[in-house]
């Protein structure tokens, strides 16, 4: 049997493959958390996405009812907190600087289309990174696999070499 030194150790053929299996399925399993984290995240970003239509149907069906009555209203298209902790600092300061902006409909519009705009490239970005880490979920628990059915075929030769000696 060979030796090889890991981590300082002299380390059988055996064992050296047991390590590796091992860093890739707690490999597997730390990608696996990181993309549990990111279906959190697309959760909530879908529910600030749905938060932002019902404002956009609110704003549309208060315009045609308040137009007629009163020309000067504001209406807030702001979504909750958790949802500008989504956003990066660049948006949310330009959301609250069309909050600060007098009595204008057009402030409501324009906040709703930033939320739709910031969101949607946070839903795009998270999907793209999700798709690449679950191939590499795949990829590493193909490994282990591999290398622990490897480590079967080492066995079974060793015991057929034992019964026939």
């Amino acid at each position: 049997m060979n030796k090889h030194v890991l981590f300082g150790f002299g380390a059988s053929d055996r064992l050296l493959l047991l390590a590796f299996s091992l860093a890739a399925g707690l490999t597997s399993v730390i990608v696996g958390q990181k993309v549990l984290s990111i279906e959190n995240t697309a959760i909530t970003v879908s529910h600030c996405q749905r938060l932002n239509l019902q404002n956009i149907f609110f704003i549309n069906q208060a315009h045609s009812s308040v137009a007629s009555i009163n020309g000067g209203y504001k209406l807030s298209a702001r979504l909750p907190r958790y949802c500008d902790g989504l956003l990066p600092r660049a948006t949310v300061g330009t959301l609250e600087s069309l909050q600060a902006d007098p009595v204008s409909p057009v402030a409501s519009e324009d906040a709703i289309r930033i939320y739709s705009d910031a969101l949607s490239a946070i839903e795009d970005r998270d999907s793209e990174l999700k798709r690449n880490l679950l191939i590499t979920l795949v990829a590493f628990n193909v490994l282990a696999l591999a290398i622990e059915s490897l480590i079967l075929y080492r066995e079974r030769k060793n015991l057929e070499t034992e019964s026939d000696g």
